[in-house]
C-alpha cells in the first residue's frame, strides 16, 4: 500500500515542462519579457543553458531609473556580447 501511495505521489509531483525539448522551451521563453525569461535560470543548470539560448531580447528602458543608467547598461551589454562572440 505504501509503495502504491508513494508512486502516485511522485507522479503527481513530476515536472512535465522540463521534459520538453530545448528548442521548444526557448520558443516559450522568447514570448516572456527578458527579465522573466532569465529568472528561470535559477531552476537548474539545464534551465540556465536554455535561457541563454533564447533568440530575442526585450530590453525595456523604462525599467531603468534614468537614461544614463540605461545607456551604461546597454553599452556594457553590447561589449560583453561582442567579447563573447569574438
Amino acid at each position: 500500500m505504501y509503495d502504491e501511495y508513494r508512486a502516485r505521489y511522485l507522479r503527481a509531483r513530476e515536472d512535465t515542462i522540463s521534459k520538453l525539448p530545448d528548442p521548444l522551451l526557448c520558443q516559450i521563453l522568447s514570448h516572456l519579457p527578458t527579465k522573466d525569461a532569465f529568472r528561470t535560470s535559477v531552476l537548474s543548470h539545464r534551465w540556465k543553458t536554455v535561457c541563454l539560448s533564447v533568440p530575442n531580447l526585450d530590453l525595456d528602458s523604462s525599467e531603468f531609473p534614468d537614461y544614463d543608467t540605461f545607456r551604461w547598461s546597454h553599452k556594457a551589454f553590447i561589449y560583453n556580447v561582442t567579447r563573447w562572440f569574438t
